[in-house]
Parts: C-alpha cells; structure tokens; sequence
C-alpha cells in the first residue's frame, strides 16, 4: 500500500502540528508499505521541513515532478501571447482583473495579444462584470473554460497563473516563462512552492498582497527576460521513476 503525496502540503509549522495532533505518522507506519513523494528535495525538503521520524523517513522515496503532455510551440504574430488561467477560477477573479487593468500600461511597450481562461467554478455575476469592463479591449480572447490547456500553452510565450502542484508540472513540461500568482489561504502550500521555485529561477511570482497592475506589468515584462536554461536541472520523470517503484514492489 503506497501514500503519495505532493511537493508542499502547507508551512512546516503547521505541517508538523497537523501531522503530530491526527496521529499520521503512527498511521502511515502501521498501514503503509512506502510513501511517495511527488517532489524534489532540492526544492523543498519534505522529509526534512515536516519532521518524518525514522520509521517514516526510510520508507520515503523522492519521485520527482510529473510531466505532463505537450504539445509543439506555435510561432507568433509578433506580438506577446499572454495566457492567463486560474485552474477552477474559484478565487480567480482579482487575478484577472489585475491583469487586464496592467493592459494599459503593458501596451505602451509591446504589442500584447490575450487569451484568459475563467475556470467553471468562477461565479456568473463576477465572470459577468469582468466581461462588460473589459469586453472591448483590443487583443484579449476570453473562454469561460478549456479542460485540456495544452494547445494554449503551446500557443503562449507567457502565462501568467495561480501556483497549484498540477499547473507548475505544466509549465515546467511546456518550458514556460510564466508569472505566478499563488493562493496563500486556507493553506500556504501555493504561496511556498511560487516563492521556491522564483527563487531558483524558473519563474516570476507576486505576493498576493503585492497583487497591483504596475507590479503585474512588471513581472510579465520580466517574465519575457527570463531564460529557461536551469529549467532541465529540475527531474520531470516522476512517472518513470513511479513506474520503476511498482515494478520493485510487484517483484518482491
């Protein structure tokens, strides 16, 4: 019996008192063969920041990150293709706004073409109000939702997104500059991975109170300038090294 997990389920802090107080470990020792995890310790240390006790530790494996499917990078007209996409687009909605209000000022330096990506949980009446402010605004494309997103990554040079598990792997397989705006509420898991992975490199992130037009027309422009060659140091083979692990266990 495997427990997978991902990369960062919230701070340490919390983390550690959560998993002390409901008895997890005890758990994962007494039902669990192995654990899992879906992450890097170059990036963040789970085993390490979550305080795994030895019985935990020495049936923890790293995976590495998931790839996902890509599709070919389309060329450009010459102008900036922008994504915007806030997955279920719940919590969304201050994102795109901010971004479109940057449009004003983002457009006095580069000719920028737009497709954002409302998500099916965003509220009507927000969607609604989104659309009659900005409707009219040359350039900008607007879907209420795509379930597969890879044609638009391949279509985009920048995405500007929130900071789930499941979307980072996107960009990271689509090799994407992208602009990270991460939920820091219930959890902080979202606001941890954004502020990890800018500060190695791959990507541009806003604090979610730091979240105003001029710093979003700013990231976006930096997220332009940002080269991707450290990008094949992060493993995106975690599904290798899965299917790898279920062949060891078959065999035993």
């Amino acid at each position: 019996i495997v427990l997978g997990i991902r990369d960062i389920l919230d701070t340490p802090d919390r983390t550690r008192r959560v998993l002390r107080e409901n008895g997890s470990f005890d758990t994962i020792q007494k039902f669990y063969d192995v654990v899992w995890i879906y992450g890097l310790p170059e990036i963040f240390d789970t085993v390490k920041e979550y305080a795994f006790p030895d019985r935990v530790r020495q049936k923890t494996y790293y995976c590495g990150y998931l790839k996902r499917p890509v599709a070919a990078a389309t060329a450009g007209n010459g102008s900036l293709r922008v994504l915007v996409t806030t997955g279920g687009g719940g919590d969304g909605s201050a994102m795109i706004e901010t971004y479109l209000a940057s449009l004003t000022m983002l457009t006095e330096e580069l000719a920028v073409s737009s497709t954002v990506v409302f998500g099916p949980q965003m509220a009507s009446e927000k969607r609604s109000e989104i659309l009659d402010r900005y409707r009219a605004f040359p350039g900008v494309k607007f879907i209420d939702f795509e379930p597969d997103l890879t044609k638009l990554y391949a279509e985009a040079d920048v995405v500007v997104s929130m900071a789930g598990y499941n979307t980072v792997c996107e960009l990271l397989s689509h090799k994407k500059n992208a602009v990270l705006v991460p939920r820091s509420e219930p959890v902080r898991e979202q606001l941890m991975r954004a502020r990890l992975l800018a500060q190695n490199g791959f990507f541009q992130t806003i604090e979610p109170s730091e979240l105003n037009p001029e710093i979003m027309k700013d990231k976006i422009i930096a997220a332009v300038k940002t080269t991707s060659l450290n990008r094949h140091l992060l493993a995106l083979d975690g599904l290798t090294r899965i299917n790898e692990r279920v062949h060891a266990l078959l065999e035993k």
